[in-house]
């Protein structure tokens, strides 16, 4: 198959784990996959492409006035402004959030690092979750069914399924991708002075190399500034 790296990659992974399990278990005798390496993505950041400041403005506007895809447009938001993985989104119940406080907290179950994490939601986020639930009842997963509060969790898959379907309807590039918009915040934050370590906080990376990888190829093609010292 005209499979992409990444999609390859992640095949292979899920591939191993899987006859690794055969393996412990004495059904076979050795790991087909061990044989087998990875493609290599290290000169490969299409899937890191930050999206340039009028595409984003673009993608805002419309998602804003397509009611059809009001859920994409939460989820949207919530991948942007705080770095929410599609994983955690489809976990997130209504019961996960206190309106009093204006928080969102994901216990470590529903976290990809497995560790309980807590975010101070602005009004405007606020405002959206509270029109996309109405009166869900606590249990129900804000994200379910066309990005709607259901009773069953939509598969993760679902955010990036949904957003070619938007990114078809309004004739958007393919390089546009949905989970690049976390890594499109990052860049911008530190354009307008952020630090590294607040950013990787907001990510949950457990190392300043990680989050710099998603954004390398938009930082390298910045203009390089003088030195701020007048010393010499």
């Amino acid at each position: 198959k005209a499979w992409g790296k990444v999609t390859y990659n992640t095949y292979l992974v899920d591939l191993g784990t899987f006859f690794s399990y055969l393996k412990d278990h004495r059904i076979i005798q050795e790991n087909p996959c061990k044989r087998v390496n990875k493609k290599s993505t290290k000169q490969d950041s299409s899937r890191f492409k930050i999206y340039e400041k009028d595409e984003l403005t673009l993608v805002a506007n419309l998602l804003a006035n397509d009611k059809r895809f009001f859920g994409l447009h939460v989820a949207g938001k919530m991948i942007y402004k705080y770095n929410i993985r599609p994983i955690e989104l489809s976990r997130i119940q209504v019961s996960d959030i206190d309106f009093n406080k204006s928080l969102l907290i994901l216990d470590a179950s529903k976290t990809k690092n497995k560790t309980e994490a807590r975010f101070m939601l602005d009004a405007e986020t606020l405002i959206l979750i509270k029109d996309l639930i109405k009166d869900a009842p606590g249990d129900w997963f804000i994200f379910g069914g066309r990005s709607k509060p259901s009773p069953t969790q939509v598969h993760p898959l679902y955010f990036g399924q949904n957003w070619k379907f938007f990114r078809k309807k309004h004739n958007l590039p393919v390089h546009l991708k949905f989970y690049a918009l976390k890594h499109t915040s990052n860049y911008y934050d530190i354009e307008v002075g952020a630090n590294y370590e607040e950013i990787r906080q907001r990510n949950r990376h457990s190392n300043l190399q990680i989050t710099t990888l998603y954004i390398r190829e938009r930082l390298f093609k910045n203009a390089i500034k003088p030195s701020s010292s007048t010393l010499f």
